[in-house]
Protein backbone atom coordinates (compact mmCIF):
# COMPACT_ATOMS: atom_id res chain seq x y z
CA UNK A 1 0.00 0.00 0.00
CA UNK A 2 1.25 3.04 -0.69
CA UNK A 3 1.59 6.45 1.58
CA UNK A 4 -1.17 8.12 -0.76
CA UNK A 5 -3.46 4.72 -0.44
CA UNK A 6 -3.02 5.01 3.52
CA UNK A 7 -3.49 8.85 3.14
CA UNK A 8 -6.78 8.28 1.52
CA UNK A 9 -7.71 5.42 3.96
CA UNK A 10 -6.77 7.49 6.95
CA UNK A 11 -9.21 10.36 5.26
CA UNK A 12 -11.95 7.88 4.99
CA UNK A 13 -11.95 6.83 8.21
CA UNK A 14 -11.53 10.16 9.98
CA UNK A 15 -14.79 11.27 7.84
CA UNK A 16 -16.34 7.63 8.81
CA UNK A 17 -15.88 8.90 12.60
CA UNK A 18 -17.13 11.89 12.44
CA UNK A 19 -20.25 10.83 11.00
CA UNK A 20 -20.72 7.96 13.45
CA UNK A 21 -19.95 10.95 16.13
CA UNK A 22 -22.72 13.31 14.74
CA UNK A 23 -25.16 10.22 14.69
CA UNK A 24 -24.43 9.62 18.56
CA UNK A 25 -25.09 13.20 19.35
CA UNK A 26 -28.12 13.90 17.28
CA UNK A 27 -29.57 10.78 19.39
CA UNK A 28 -28.00 12.32 22.66
CA UNK A 29 -29.90 15.47 21.93
CA UNK A 30 -32.90 13.90 20.99
CA UNK A 31 -32.57 12.51 25.26
CA UNK A 32 -32.02 15.28 26.16
CA UNK A 33 -34.63 17.28 24.48
CA UNK A 34 -37.44 14.65 25.62
CA UNK A 35 -36.01 14.92 29.06
CA UNK A 36 -36.48 18.48 29.27
CA UNK A 37 -39.70 18.49 27.84
CA UNK A 38 -40.81 15.94 30.21
CA UNK A 39 -39.51 17.88 33.15
CA UNK A 40 -41.35 21.29 32.36
CA UNK A 41 -44.31 19.17 31.92
CA UNK A 42 -44.43 17.57 35.32
CA UNK A 43 -42.77 21.67 36.65
CA UNK A 44 -46.26 22.77 35.32
CA UNK A 45 -48.40 20.17 36.03
CA UNK A 46 -47.12 20.86 39.99
CA UNK A 47 -47.25 24.73 40.05
CA UNK A 48 -50.63 24.14 38.60
CA UNK A 49 -51.59 22.08 41.13
CA UNK A 50 -50.11 24.26 43.71
CA UNK A 51 -52.96 27.08 42.79
CA UNK A 52 -55.45 24.62 43.10
CA UNK A 53 -54.25 23.31 46.79
CA UNK A 54 -54.84 27.19 47.46
CA UNK A 55 -58.20 27.32 47.18
CA UNK A 56 -58.95 23.57 48.00
CA UNK A 57 -57.09 23.34 51.10
CA UNK A 58 -57.72 26.78 52.18
CA UNK A 59 -61.25 28.31 52.79
CA UNK A 60 -59.76 31.55 53.20
CA UNK A 61 -58.57 31.84 50.00
CA UNK A 62 -61.38 30.48 47.96
CA UNK A 63 -63.64 32.84 49.64
CA UNK A 64 -61.84 35.57 48.61
CA UNK A 65 -61.75 35.03 45.14
CA UNK A 66 -65.47 34.01 45.07
CA UNK A 67 -66.80 37.45 46.22
CA UNK A 68 -63.39 39.07 44.15
CA UNK A 69 -66.25 38.28 41.68
CA UNK A 70 -69.11 39.15 43.38
CA UNK A 71 -67.98 42.15 44.15
CA UNK A 72 -63.77 43.41 43.74
CA UNK A 73 -63.92 47.11 44.90
CA UNK A 74 -65.57 46.18 48.06
CA UNK A 75 -62.68 43.33 49.01
CA UNK A 76 -60.50 44.61 52.24
CA UNK A 77 -57.14 45.24 51.90
CA UNK A 78 -56.03 42.27 53.24
CA UNK A 79 -58.73 40.32 51.03
CA UNK A 80 -57.05 42.21 48.40
CA UNK A 81 -53.71 41.33 48.98
CA UNK A 82 -54.76 38.05 48.83
CA UNK A 83 -56.67 37.81 45.74
CA UNK A 84 -53.81 39.70 44.04
CA UNK A 85 -51.38 36.63 45.04
CA UNK A 86 -53.31 34.52 43.48
CA UNK A 87 -54.28 35.97 40.37
CA UNK A 88 -50.48 36.93 40.04
CA UNK A 89 -49.68 32.74 40.43
CA UNK A 90 -52.43 32.15 37.46
CA UNK A 91 -51.15 34.81 35.58
CA UNK A 92 -47.40 34.08 36.00
CA UNK A 93 -47.92 30.09 35.59
CA UNK A 94 -49.91 30.88 32.24
CA UNK A 95 -47.31 33.36 30.65
CA UNK A 96 -44.36 30.63 32.00
CA UNK A 97 -46.72 28.00 29.75
CA UNK A 98 -47.35 30.52 26.96
CA UNK A 99 -43.64 31.35 26.63
CA UNK A 100 -42.40 27.39 26.65
CA UNK A 101 -45.02 26.83 23.52
CA UNK A 102 -43.72 30.07 21.83
CA UNK A 103 -39.76 28.65 21.91
CA UNK A 104 -40.98 25.10 21.42
CA UNK A 105 -40.77 23.40 24.03
CA UNK A 106 -44.08 22.03 24.62
CA UNK A 107 -46.22 20.88 21.60
CA UNK A 108 -49.56 21.73 20.02
CA UNK A 109 -51.61 19.51 22.18
CA UNK A 110 -50.52 20.28 25.35
CA UNK A 111 -50.52 23.93 24.57
CA UNK A 112 -54.18 23.53 23.75
CA UNK A 113 -54.51 21.58 26.82
CA UNK A 114 -53.07 24.36 28.98
CA UNK A 115 -54.43 27.44 27.11
CA UNK A 116 -57.89 25.62 27.83
CA UNK A 117 -57.51 25.13 31.01
CA UNK A 118 -55.95 28.72 31.68
CA UNK A 119 -58.28 30.64 29.79
CA UNK A 120 -61.52 28.90 31.64
CA UNK A 121 -59.89 30.53 34.99
CA UNK A 122 -59.13 33.86 33.43
CA UNK A 123 -62.54 34.45 32.77
CA UNK A 124 -63.97 35.41 35.63
CA UNK A 125 -64.56 38.98 36.10
CA UNK A 126 -62.56 39.21 38.96
CA UNK A 127 -59.43 37.71 36.91
CA UNK A 128 -60.10 40.41 34.22
CA UNK A 129 -60.46 43.08 36.43
CA UNK A 130 -56.99 41.95 38.37
CA UNK A 131 -55.29 42.08 34.66
CA UNK A 132 -55.94 45.40 34.16
CA UNK A 133 -54.54 46.45 37.11
CA UNK A 134 -51.53 44.26 37.05
CA UNK A 135 -51.13 43.67 33.05
CA UNK A 136 -47.55 45.80 33.36
CA UNK A 137 -45.97 43.20 35.44
CA UNK A 138 -46.25 40.42 32.10
CA UNK A 139 -44.18 40.63 29.07
CA UNK A 140 -45.20 42.06 26.42
CA UNK A 141 -46.34 39.09 24.32
CA UNK A 142 -48.43 37.40 26.56
CA UNK A 143 -50.06 40.70 27.77
CA UNK A 144 -51.11 41.32 23.93
CA UNK A 145 -52.54 37.35 23.61
CA UNK A 146 -54.30 37.77 27.30
CA UNK A 147 -55.42 41.03 25.67
CA UNK A 148 -56.89 39.83 22.13
CA UNK A 149 -58.75 36.85 24.41
CA UNK A 150 -60.11 39.65 26.66
CA UNK A 151 -60.97 41.70 23.38
CA UNK A 152 -62.55 38.53 22.25
CA UNK A 153 -64.63 37.38 24.72
CA UNK A 154 -66.11 40.66 24.93
CA UNK A 155 -67.40 40.33 21.45
CA UNK A 156 -68.79 37.65 21.71
CA UNK A 157 -70.77 38.70 25.10
CA UNK A 158 -71.95 41.55 23.54
CA UNK A 159 -73.48 39.19 20.47
CA UNK A 160 -75.70 37.39 23.04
Amino acid sequence: MTLDQLGNLGEFISGLAVVVTLVYLAIQIRHNTRAVRSSMHHAMIDSTLRIAESLSDNADVARIVLRADEDYDNLTQEELIRFEAYGERVFSNFESVFYSYRNSMIEEDLWESWESSYLADIKRKSMRRYWQDERPQHLYDFTQFIDQFYRAQASRNAEK
